[in-house]
């Protein structure tokens, strides 16, 4: 089989799973924009909460990722074993610390972005019940994570999938049936994340060979397994949460620029995560194979999954900037055809999509390095590309004439400083002998 189908093999399910996520996504926007713009603005500002909090889950999934590939590919099933088991312990015991700390801060985080009251008020009703899935999340995050890294993507698809469509039909229920508004969306979330989580618990365990009262009762931490799993997954973490992070503060400035320019900022932003349906499958595909690649010494075969990679990601970049540059005024209007709006978004989409075509190299290169358990680039590429570029730029930028392109500018230019980062450690080659 060519390297190619290879990568469309495990790719496509990821892909179809992200697609029913970000329709999911659209319908749920879609109905929040109904209730009105203060309920849009409120939901974008909830959205930029949670990106940061979901993506915290990494620092057990993407070492979980690296040390099971590793160990199929080497054919150890001791350790495939262990290091799932353990996994699900962390994840769990993790999910629920965080939950706390988020409970207790949630008005803090909302108060970050300078809103008006009524925006407050709304943020604040999704975010209660929304935050109960936090646990539920993390767990199963890592469920998805052992499936992947043992090269099934089907289950995922299946169960992952089944749970988004329950959230669009309870998100008409909840939203338009019964009238409970913002908070509505939030319950039809939750509900369907339960549903994500029972279903791969018993897939997993079945794999594990365990049933329920078995996996409880042989529960412990290794504190090796535990360092393995965090020296990779720590650095994986700040790369994941500096981009969210700072989202959050990008969108603190596009609210200093008016409603208008929060709801352009909430839309255009879902409307970017059609984009990552495809470099977000393509990712986990490489990351799966490069995994197993180096568990069973096979390096001639990653040299050539990397070029496949970038020629995979560069179709998709240049196919999907017709919609995203032809017509993006027309991709806004959608969601919200105020005017004001619609200028604003139509600009978001064509100024940021320049940047993103550097995604073509960032994806495959950053895919390789977690494939190996190498994630310290990835975080300095971020740290670099959206604390030292992104968000001072913005700032200067958005005060001059540009207004909110200034902010648009910005993060197409941090993705371009994230890239050449990236870039540089890829091509020292240190991943190729990395022990995990």
């Amino acid at each position: 089989m060519s390297i190619r189908k290879d990568i469309w093999k495990l790719a496509w399910p990821v892909m179809m799973v992200s697609t029913l996520h970000t329709l999911f996504g659209i319908v749920d926007l879609l109905f929040i924009s109904w209730l009105g713009t203060s309920q849009n603005a409120g939901a974008g500002i909830s959205a930029s909460i949670l990106s940061v909090i979901f993506v915290m889950p990494v620092l057990i999934s993407s070492g979980t990722t690296a040390i099971v590939a590793r160990a199929v590919g080497a054919d150890n099933e001791q350790e495939f074993l262990d290091a799932s088991k353990q996994s699900i312990v962390y994840a769990g015991l993790f999910g629920i610390t965080v939950f706390a700390a988020a409970q207790l801060l949630k008005n803090t985080l909302i108060g970050i972005f300078g809103v008006t009251p009524e925006v407050f008020m709304h943020a604040k009703s999704y975010i209660d019940i929304i935050f109960i899935s936090i646990p539920i999340n993390f767990i199963t995050v890592v469920l998805v994570a052992i499936l992947h890294a043992k090269g099934d993507t089907k289950t995922p698809m299946w169960f992952l999938g089944i749970s988004n469509l329950i959230n669009i039909v309870l998100d008409w229920v909840f939203i338009m049936l019964l009238g409970y508004g913002i908070s509505g969306a939030a319950m039809a979330t939750v509900v369907g994340e339960v549903f994500a989580v029972i279903a791969l618990s018993i897939k997993v365990l079945k794999l594990l060979r365990l049933n329920l009262p078995q996996f409880i009762r042989g529960m412990h931490v290794s504190r090796s397994m535990l360092y393995r799993t965090i020296r990779i997954g720590g650095y994986a973490v700040l790369y994941g949460i500096t981009r969210p992070f700072t989202g959050m503060l990008m969108y603190k400035a596009a609210a200093e620029k008016g409603m208008a320019a929060i709801a352009a900022f909430n839309t255009g932003g879902r409307l970017f995560s059609i984009l990552f349906i495809f470099l977000g499958g393509l990712e986990v595909a490489i990351s799966i194979m490069v995994g197993q690649g180096l568990g069973s010494k096979d390096v001639d075969r990653i040299d050539k999954l990397i070029k496949e990679g970038i020629k995979v990601a560069l179709i998709c970049l240049v196919i999907l900037a017709i919609p995203y540059v032809v017509f993006s005024r027309y991709m806004t209007m959608i969601f919200l055809p105020d005017p004001e709006v619609l200028a604003i978004g139509a600009r978001y989409l064509r100024i940021v999509y320049v940047g993103l075509i550097f995604l073509v190299f960032l994806t495959v290169f950053n895919a390789v390095l977690k494939g190996a358990g190498d994630t310290k680039p990835s975080m300095l590429g971020a740290l670099v590309g959206n604390w030292l570029v992104k968000i001072p730029l913005a700032y200067v930028l958005s005060r001059t004439t540009l207004g909110t392109d200034g902010i648009w500018i910005a993060i197409a230019a941090s993705v371009f400083a994230e890239t050449m980062v990236v870039w540089y450690y890829f091509r020292k080659g240190n991943w190729r002998s990395r022990e995990v």
